[in-house]
């Protein structure tokens, strides 16, 4: 996979969940319902000495006023068709009265772009 293919499942992910996104934060104005995407840290491959292969920690966050299902299963859905695994968790942010989907991936980068 390379970083242009995850741009594209987040844009997919947006259209599908009708809603903004961006990498790490949005520069300003608050948002009922949005994507936040991230590379977390990395855990690569090693051999000889060098990075062998690359591989990304991706972080995907959904935020909704909301605790919504049916838009956590597309996400899901969406992530399995790209066969992408994920571990996920959930947290209510009562300051800013949002709930939290948090699922986090690792993805094989296969060149860098």
């Amino acid at each position: 996979m390379t970083y242009q293919n995850i741009n594209e499942i987040m844009e997919e992910l947006s259209e599908s969940l009708d809603c903004a996104y961006a990498y790490s934060a949005f520069k300003e104005g608050k948002r009922n319902r949005f994507l936040i995407f991230y590379y977390d840290d990395s855990d690569d491959l090693y051999a000889d000495n060098i990075n062998y292969q690359s591989i990304v920690n991706l972080v995907i966050e959904f935020y909704a006023p909301n605790k919504e299902i049916a838009s956590e299963k597309k996400i899901q859905d969406i992530l399995a068709s790209h066969e992408m695994s994920y571990d996920k968790s959930n947290v209510y942010i009562s300051g800013e009265k949002l709930h939290e989907t948090i699922y986090y991936t690792e993805v094989v980068i296969n060149e860098q772009s």
